[in-house]
C-alpha cells in the first residue's frame, strides 16, 4: 500500500522534491524552497489526494499529511538532513 501511495503522490511533487521512506509505514518529502505557507499547502493537496486514491483502492484507510518547516536554527542543515533519512523507495 506505501508504494502505491508513492507512486500516486509523485504525481503531485515537482522533480525538486524528493519523496522516500521514512518508516515501513511513513514517507517523507522534503520540499527543496518552499516555505511554511507553501508546505501546508503541499501537505492538504497531498492528503486530499491521497485520501482519494485510498478509498478506491482500501476503502477504511486514511492518509495524514503534516508539514514542518526548515527555518530557524537548523535551516541550514535541515534539508541535507531530512533527504539523508529518507530510503529510496519509488
Amino acid at each position: 500500500m506505501v508504494q502505491s501511495l508513492a507512486v500516486r503522490a509523485q504525481e503531485f511533487l515537482r522533480p525538486t522534491d524528493a519523496l522516500g521512506a521514512w518508516t515501513g509505514t511513513s514517507l517523507g518529502v522534503v520540499l527543496q524552497g518552499s516555505g511554511p505557507a507553501a508546505a501546508s499547502a503541499v501537505a492538504s493537496r497531498l492528503a486530499f489526494h491521497m485520501n482519494q486514491h485510498l478509498a478506491q483502492e482500501t476503502p477504511g484507510y486514511q492518509v495524514a499529511v503534516y508539514a514542518a518547516s526548515g527555518r530557524g536554527f537548523n535551516a541550514s542543515v535541515l534539508p541535507e538532513a531530512a533527504l539523508e533519512s529518507l530510503d529510496d523507495c519509488c
